[in-house]
């Protein structure tokens, strides 16, 4: 919806002109898949009870394409009754208007992720590249034991996916894989 709405404010439409075909074709298109979303639920309750018994992990995902990017955040907890990873929040924001390559939209992807996970205060830099990787390293406490590991998850991809119904999908995959 916000990519659309962006379209339609680059277009230079106003109030009550008619929109353009492929707007119009998109705009039909969105309400169609509108009803998949009642299929996606979010429970309230994020942690389980045994809390205290529990492994806790948060896991930071992004990803960006040309029009968006954004990130989420998942709680995994692992107990002697299972696997459970639950969605804790999300943000997803529209490409900027000017030209921006794709890895700064990963950064900006990131740069949320990080965010997201530390619910920090916002710095404002002046040089775009160089601050953003400072501000991700500040936000992101890295344990100094352990091990990292990036790795590319296509089943994550989902700001490059168009239908409401292929999230609702891949959703139940990781759960799936989750409690293997």
């Amino acid at each position: 919806m916000k990519c659309l709405l962006q379209d339609l404010w680059k277009g230079e439409i106003q109030w009550d002109d008619l929109l353009p075909t492929h707007i119009e074709k998109e705009w039909k298109k969105w309400c169609e898949e509108l009803p998949h979303l009642r299929n996606l639920k979010r429970p309230r309750l994020v942690l389980v009870s045994t809390l205290l018994e529990d492994d806790v992990e948060l896991h930071s995902f992004c990803d960006a394409c040309k029009k968006a990017y954004g990130a989420a955040i998942y709680l995994r907890t692992k107990s002697r009754n299972g696997i459970y990873v639950k969605l804790v929040t999300s943000k997803s924001r529209v490409a900027p208007l000017n030209c921006v390559t794709l890895p700064r939209l990963e950064l900006l992807g990131a740069l949320v992720a990080a965010r997201l996970a530390s619910n920090g205060n916002k710095i404002r830099w002046k040089q775009f590249v160089a601050n953003r990787v400072n501000e991700i390293a500040s936000l992101t406490h890295i344990p100094t034991h352990g091990t990292i590991v990036l790795q590319v998850v296509p089943e994550l991809d989902y700001l490059t996916e168009h239908e409401k119904e292929t999230v609702v999908q891949e959703r139940k995959k990781l759960s799936e894989a989750d409690e293997k």
